[in-house]
This record gives structure tokens, sequence and C-alpha cells, in this order.
């Protein structure tokens, strides 16, 4: 999901439709001749070519009402509508009036300034031991400075492509090794993690730290535990001692996929994983507002970053898949399935 730095919400007018009724007691109503499928025209700051369709039984004409933005074509009931390039900080709007000569209505285009485009959930950059490159899509009108530390210059490139910049790392054979590397234009700054080592040494050996709350107090678990491949290419996660931390038996084993361009584990929402007793385990993603989701099509990222003691971590991240930001992971526990299904 490309996302932006500054995101901001235009409140868009609607066109409704009138009834009232007259001094005789019926009822009169008004149905427009022309109707937009879409009300809004969303361009980054590189501006481009976008297409609005209207409901209208009549040829209609379309005009915008700034220089920077033009209707192109208007065919049946299709308009092409062209923007320029926006080179200033500040985003911009424009209203495109169509007409079927009965009616009017309009279309409104809103435009990014030129801040940074990127991809929120690719900030982490995973390279195997034996050396490649991995590429990063990084877009901006102003120029952008690439900051790469002068130690590790010796191992690692960055060059810019046609859409985005690329990392390259010569092969490894010594400790697993990373920095960050800066992308810094005239607004915006970006940090990318770049790490190089072989995955048997993310699974091999690991200790796993979960905070939980119990009793409205927060308590720490440090437990070394496995991260093991099952042979559809799923990933498990095994969390049992957080039972055993209570005294209870059973395993807690929580499923998740890998992206290997990104190089992120990737653990959604509503998975019912395990059943211990008559108690299912069902994953829950926690927001900023202190509520729980358990929307499949939510999830959470493990996203890989380098430490300064030469190792490779896993942290949590939001990877942009909910419209509020995503604060934690749960593991809840249930009688039946149908308690978090929303059958009930």
């Amino acid at each position: 999901m490309i996302r932006r730095l500054i995101n901001i919400t235009f409140m868009v007018g609607a066109l409704l439709a009138m009834a009232g009724c007259s001094d005789e007691g019926k009822e009169l109503s008004y149905t427009p001749t022309v109707t937009l499928t879409a009300s809004e025209l969303k361009f980054d700051a590189l501006g481009g070519t976008k297409e609005v369709t209207v409901n209208a039984a009549t040829a209609i004409t379309a005009k915008a009402d700034v220089d920077w933005c033009r209707v192109t074509d208007v065919k049946g009931n299709r308009i092409t509508v062209a923007v320029d390039k926006n080179e200033t900080m500040e985003s911009r709007n424009a209203r495109i009036l169509i007409s079927d000569g009965t009616d009017e209505i309009y279309a409104v285009v809103m435009q990014d300034g030129f801040h940074m485009s990127y991809d929120v959930t690719g900030m982490s950059v995973s390279i195997s031991r034996k050396g490649g490159s991995v590429e990063r899509k990084i877009e901006s009108i102003s120029p952008i400075k690439v900051l790469v530390p002068d130690s590790v210059k010796s191992w690692l490139t960055v060059d810019k492509t046609a859409t985005g910049y690329v990392f390259t790392a010569k092969p490894n054979e010594g400790k697993p090794r990373g920095t960050n590397v800066s992308f810094v234009s005239e607004s915006d700054t970006l940090k990318y993690t770049v790490m190089q080592y072989d995955m048997e040494e993310l699974v091999g050996n690991v200790v796993m730290r979960v905070s939980f709350y119990w009793m409205n107090q927060p308590v720490g678990l440090f437990e070394r535990t496995t991260i093991t491949k099952n042979e559809d290419g799923t990933w498990i996660f095994d969390m049992s001692y957080i039972l055993r931390s209570f005294g209870r038996g059973g395993e807690l084993k929580m499923p998740a996929t890998y992206d290997a361009k990104k190089g992120v584990f990737r653990i959604r929402a509503g998975q019912a994983f395990s059943k211990i007793g008559s108690y299912y385990a069902v994953t829950a993603i926690l927001d900023d507002s202190g509520y729980y989701t358990f929307s499949g099509d939510v999830s959470i990222d493990l996203a890989p970053t380098f430490t300064p003691y030469g190792e490779v971590a896993l942290f949590m991240k939001d990877n942009g898949s909910s419209q509020t930001k995503l604060r934690a992971l749960g593991v809840l526990f249930f009688t039946s399935p149908t308690e978090w299904n929303g059958t009930t």
C-alpha cells in the first residue's frame, strides 16, 4: 500500500434529492438527470490522467475551473481528466462542472503536494548472505538525497531506478550485518533498515518477548521459542510458554505468512488457531482507540530490525491494513466459536 507522509481529508458535498408536499397534500419529488458514479478524483503530486463515469440519458459537457486541471476527452458517459505535476508542498483541489443541458453537477479533483510517495510496508530490506538486490518504490517531485553510512559502503550500494531505488549487498561470510539508509527531500525524510542474514538465523534461536496484562498490570515474559515452517509455506510461532507461565498445559502455536519481497511475517486477526481445554484461542488486533478487531482483512507485521548487538530482531509494525492505527496483537480465549464470528 502506497502511503504518503501527509494525508488530508476533504469534505465533499453530496447532491441530495429533495421532496416536499404541495398545498393539496400531494408529494412532490425531483430526480436529477445527471449523476456521478464517484464524486471525487484523487491524484498524487506527479499528476496524470483518470476517468470519471457519468450517468446521463443525453450528451454531456465538462470543464475544469482551474488551469492545472483539464478535461481532455468526453466519450459517451466517460470523462478523462488530466492533472499537471504539483511542484508545491501544499495540496490543492479543483472542480469539474458536468452538464447534460438540464442539470449540472460537480466532480471534485484533489491532488497531494510533492511529499515523497513510498510503500509504508516495505521500510525493512532483507538480503540473504549470498548477496543480491532488492528494489523499493520511492518517488518525489523534489530531488532526493540518499545517505548511506560510510562504514557500510564497502558492501552496500543504493542506486536509482526508473521507479525507485535498488539496494545491492555483496556476499556476507561473517555475522549478520545491517544499517540504516536515509532518503531526504526538501520536505521529507525516510529511513530504511537494511539487513543481511539468512532465514535460518532468524528461526533457529529465538528469544520472544511478550508483554501482556494480568489484573490490569503489565507483565513481561522472555522465553526461548521456535519459528517453524509448514509444508504449505506458512509459518508457526510457538507461544506455548505463555500457558506454562500460568501453570497450564497445551499448545499455543500462532500461524503466520511470510512476505519474502518485503521481508516481513504477517499475522491476521480472526484466526482460531488453538483449542486449550474448552477454550478457543483467537487472534485479535488492538487499535489506538482500545478496540479489538477480529476481521480477517486486518493484519499486523513482524518486521526484522538490526540491533546494535549484531542481532536480527522482529518488531511489531502497522502495515496499513486498517484505517485506524494498530497498536498490538492480542490472543483472546472464547468458549465458543460463535463468540467472535459475528453470529452472536
